[in-house]
């Protein structure tokens, strides 16, 4: 049965493939708010209709091309559900690869501890969060947001690609963190806000002095940093279809609202985050110090840090109030950080120490709490019709 699995794993991905798909097209059909993958549709159809493409233009132009090989019935409807199934795919396909390249689990393991992974989301009591188990918690889950969704992948490809470079620092490795910068930014660029200052700094901390690589880093995260600046600047104040339709207390701002938006969709923000991270608090009470030895680890621990701090500070006006913009690096860094602990658990467990057979019991239990209140957010799409 092993064998016949391991060389039969293409049906895995088949499975896997077909459970997204079912999932997005069910929420397209029936899910009646907050489905960001049918508001993007109606969202390029619009700046079409009127002459103009949206800001950053990386999803929509491969949502744009694939249509044009793939219509039927209602624009954009097909194209963006096997789009969003092939990224959500290759998220999944990276993870496998990933857990099986840093462990001697097998690939067959692999693929059954990544669908797992897939699924981890924060700890849910339903008494208390009622209708928001989403934007109050910080959840690495994401069904509904298109543009993240496309560039989640690259943001995996980057980080994996970033330790290959502090490995020896190789030209080849700093050009494909160039390279996966930039269609990050032409996706989305959210994750990258919490990802430049961190890789800048983390690579001083390496270095100890600002010796040839620290100063690429620099120009890159410099470079990037202002890229964004004029993203920013093209989307609220550029943007046709925002300047000339809608007032000035409607066009959106960048302000500094300190909680503004986490206090609007959590009930109880001190409980909502403690049950976001159980694993990152249980891995630093049994591991302490040692974490922090771990590249890996100590870079995605600072980056989601920073990624909820820009949550909890910055905010938008305008029609995009509520729209939590400066959530989607928090899902990226989140599983980041969780992957980061998982490997470095597979690591403990495959070397058999009898000293750690406890810590790895209790974090053993808390991710498989994780895992099923991540199921129960999915089969809530199903149910409940609801994505909050």
């Amino acid at each position: 049965m092993r064998i016949w699995l391991e060389r039969n794993l293409w049906v895995f991905d088949i499975l896997m493939m077909a459970l997204i798909m079912a999932t997005l097209t069910y929420m397209i059909k029936f899910v009646p708010y907050g489905v960001d993958i049918k508001i993007h549709n109606f969202f390029l159809i619009e700046y079409l209709e009127n002459g103009y493409f949206p800001i950053p233009p990386g999803y929509y132009f491969l949502l744009y091309l694939l249509d044009l090989l793939i219509n039927y019935k209602f624009q954009f409807l097909i194209s963006s559900i096997l789009l969003m199934t092939g990224f959500l795919w290759w998220k999944f396909r990276i993870t496998v690869k990933w857990i099986f390249e840093s462990s001697s689990l097998g690939i067959s393991k692999s693929y059954l501890l990544a669908f797992l992974f897939f699924f981890l989301g924060p700890i849910v009591i339903p008494s208390i969060d009622r209708e928001y188990w989403y934007l109050g918690k910080f959840s690495q889950i994401i069904w509904h947001n298109s543009t993240i969704i496309a560039a989640f992948p690259f943001c995996l490809l980057l980080v994996k690609q970033t330790l290959t470079w502090w490995e020896n620092y190789s030209n080849q490795a700093f050009l494909n963190i160039c390279l996966l910068v930039v269609a990050i930014l032409l996706i989305k660029p959210s994750f990258l806000f919490c990802y430049l200052p961190v890789f800048l700094c983390y690579t001083f901390y390496l270095l100890k002095r600002p010796s040839q690589p620290f100063i690429l880093a620099a120009c890159l995260s410099a470079f990037s940093l202002l890229l964004i600046w004029v993203e920013k600047i093209l989307i609220f104040q550029w943007d046709p279809m925002v300047v000339n339709y809608y007032s000035q207390e409607d066009i959106p701002r960048v302000v500094l609202e300190p909680f503004k938006i986490w206090f609007h969709y959590s009930n109880e923000p001190f409980l909502d985050l403690l049950s976001s991270i159980p694993l990152t608090l249980c891995f630093l009470i049994f591991w302490r110090n040692k974490a922090f030895e771990n590249r890996f680890f100590s870079f995605s621990l600072w980056t989601l840090l920073l990624a909820i701090l820009i949550y909890f500070i910055f905010a938008e006006t305008g029609y995009r109030e509520y729209h939590g913009n400066f959530y989607w690096q928090i899902p990226v860094a989140i599983y980041l950080h969780n992957l980061s602990m998982l490997l470095i658990v597979l690591k403990e467990y495959q070397e058999k120490n009898e000293k750690s057979h406890f810590r790895l019991k209790i974090v053993a239990s808390i991710f498989s709490i994780q895992v099923v209140f991540g199921f129960a957010y999915w089969l809530r799409i199903f149910f409940e019709c609801i994505i909050s």
